[in-house]
């Protein structure tokens, strides 16, 4: 897949010729990490033993931008637009007991979907349910959220997965950071179960599957390419598009950074070997692991491209193709946009 050079005026678009479907917009943030700062454990105790540094503490600071950010989606969406996901992390977490992390979830959840009038579609990420009493008030608030938002029950009883279909696209939605969710199960299961020829196939989680090496995530990247599918997901802060090709099929990785503690542009780095350097120091501290992943996806890498900053992100889906554009959180800079095959 040839990628053509990013431009300051480009937009992320890609293209595949499939039955004809249903044209529709959503949007997609991750990583804000909100919350008041009065509602964190900020003293380490034998009793609450989480500790939020105060640097973690986004909201107060940052929630004029936030505000901001959402009446530019809410401004900007028309009667194409279907929904907006958040990819994890809506909250920081580390509350200072469960009554007020669930106050907290429940207060950013309404807040964000009151705000752009659309269906909220979350899914936990680490800090969702950090924290003292964490777990219990994701279930008490997040789960009970999401069956309103979509109006069924979740796909499990175990964790929040629940599946999403927009006229013939499916998304898939892991639960990744709830203990024993069996997320990578899950999600195979919904991959192995679509019948027929979906348009798109989205899945979404809070962690990165490429390039991090595991069995699991490897089983899903492989499930997910004969679709041609891509994944939308969080966790590093970071706004990358990573096309993984092999035998003539693609993934492809969109990670959006809604993160308020990274400012700068949103500028195009096409370094790919600094990236893997990166990664494989940060994360694959066993050299075997390192060496998957350098066997499994180096050689695989069709493009990589990653934007500095904090952004948001818009897809416009349709018959031609799936059109991603990234808007800087704080609104200082024009949509930047790629172009995908």
């Amino acid at each position: 897949m040839n990628l053509k050079r990013f431009s300051a005026a480009a937009a992320v678009l890609l293209t595949i010729s499939l039955a004809a479907g249903e044209a529709y917009n959503f949007y997609f943030i991750s990583d804000p990490h909100l919350g008041d700062e009065k509602s964190y454990n900020t003293a380490k105790t034998k009793e609450n033993p989480f500790k939020t540094k105060k640097n973690t503490a986004r909201a107060d600071q940052n929630m004029a931008t936030f505000d901001a950010m959402l009446k530019d989606i809410a401004a900007k969406k028309d009667s194409s637009s279907k929904f907006i996901i958040s990819g994890g992390d809506l909250i920081e977490g580390g509350c200072t007991s469960e009554k007020v992390h669930e106050e907290q979830l429940s207060k950013y959840l309404n807040k964000v979907q009151k705000a752009v009038a659309l269906p909220l579609f979350p899914v936990n990420g680490n800090h969702d349910d950090w924290g003292l009493g964490g777990p219990q008030a994701f279930k008490a608030v997040a789960w009970p959220f999401i069956r309103k938002q979509t109006g069924k029950p979740l796909a499990s009883t175990k964790a929040a997965h629940y599946v999403v279909h927009q006229d013939n696209d499916v998304f898939i939605f892991a639960d990744y950071h709830t203990v024993g969710s069996g997320w990578t199960d899950f999600v195979l299961k919904e991959l192995k179960a679509i019948k027929g020829t979906p348009r798109y196939v989205f899945v979404i989680v809070h962690c990165n599957i490429i390039p991090f090496p595991g069995k699991g995530n490897a089983a899903i990247r492989d499930e997910l390419a004969k679709f041609n599918g891509f994944i939308l997901c969080g966790h590093s802060h970071q706004n990358q598009v990573y096309v993984y090709g092999k035998d003539g099929k693609t993934v492809t990785q969109v990670t959006v950074g809604t993160c308020f503690s990274r400012p700068g542009a949103i500028k195009a780095n096409r370094d790919q070997q600094k990236y893997f350097n990166w990664f494989i120091g940060h994360y694959c501290k066993n050299p075997a692991k390192a060496e998957e992943v350098r066997r499994e996806y180096i050689p695989y890498t069709k493009d990589f491209v990653t934007f500095g900053g904090a952004a948001y992100a818009r897809f416009d889906v349709s018959d031609n193709g799936v059109e991603l554009s990234y808007q800087a959180s704080d609104l200082t800079q024009p949509p930047q946009k790629v172009k995908l095959r």
